[in-house]
């Protein structure tokens, strides 16, 4: 439903100048876009059954606000989108951290063996917890930036990048863009918390 209601506010426009800031070489792909609202949304789970086998997608928030899976339980297979990176730098610019790891772990109560991940091979579900590990050290890097009285920009100097794989080929920003990126959003993310009504 996040998803829909996303696409909704958006406009073809956006996507084609999103498009020239971060890879103008695809442009031309995008040059007749046109926005196409989903038909079918949902809340929570939906159940899909094809044949002999049930596609369960439910929403797996945290990498963004309207992430979903899929989990095939008579195949043992759950396909994660992009809360799971394989052996890829992981992305965390509009992430929730709180909430991908929540997902993370509701990843884990799952009988699956097998992962299809948004980026990288397949993996087996023991790759949930280096993923946790890489989300949650970032999270520890920029917050310890914060309680050290850094500005955002001395923090983007400083935060040495905690995950320990490169960036996946053909991403069209360079590893230092997406540490950029991941730190300026966890700052953001760090210092709204600290002065929420609870600080």
């Amino acid at each position: 439903m996040k998803t829909r209601e996303r696409i909704m506010k958006g406009s073809a426009a956006e996507v084609r100048e999103a498009v020239r800031s971060t890879d103008p070489a695809s442009l031309p792909l995008v040059e007749n876009y046109r926005v196409r609202i989903p038909d079918v949304a949902f809340s929570g789970s939906l159940d899909l059954h094809v044949g002999d086998l049930t596609f369960n997608l439910f929403e797996l928030p945290g990498h963004i606000p309207g992430g979903i899976a899929v989990y095939v339980p008579e195949e043992r297979v759950v396909f994660t989108g992009d809360i799971v990176f394989h052996r890829w730098k992981t992305w965390l610019h509009e992430s929730d951290p709180d909430k991908w790891l929540d997902s993370l772990d509701k990843l884990r109560s799952l009988d699956a063996e097998v992962i299809v991940p948004g980026h990288g091979a397949l993996c087996p579900t023991e790759y949930l917890g280096e993923q946790a590990g890489i989300v949650t050290k970032w999270v520890e890097a920029v917050r310890s930036a914060v309680e050290r009285g850094m500005s955002e920009k001395e923090a983007q100097e400083a935060v040495v990048c905690p995950d320990p794989y490169p960036i996946q080929p053909g991403v069209p920003l360079t590893a230092e863009d997406v540490d950029r990126r991941t730190i300026s959003h966890l700052f953001a993310l760090e210092k709204g918390r600290r002065s929420g009504p609870e600080a």
